[in-house]
């Protein structure tokens, strides 16, 4: 399955004008390569499965700016790979 296509520009521009059916179509398209990602950092499906839902939480509550977005499947990863890093910042208990 590509990403980053002309369907992909659709839903994103779908999702910030919120569309909530068009949301769960993109859940379902990046859910498994993000929770994949995850788990390859933070070693805890448990853990990994939170942080993918943080992930599409930020996706939705910032939607309106989704829009423009040329290289969505780049943005989520960065979104990802900030939340694993925050996850390890608690772990620490340091404050990042």
């Amino acid at each position: 399955m590509g990403y980053n296509t002309e369907q992909d520009y659709l839903l994103q521009n779908q999702v910030s004008q919120g569309d909530q059916q068009a949301f769960t179509v993109l859940f379902d398209r990046y859910h498994p390569r993000l929770f994949n990602f995850i788990v390859n950092l933070v070693k805890s499906n448990e853990v990994a499965e939170e942080l993918v839902m943080d992930v599409f939480l930020k996706l939705w509550l910032s939607r309106d700016m989704i829009g423009g977005i040329e290289n969505f499947d780049g943005f989520l990863f960065k979104i990802a790979y900030n939340k694993s890093i925050d996850f390890f910042g608690l772990l620490s208990g340091t404050k990042l």
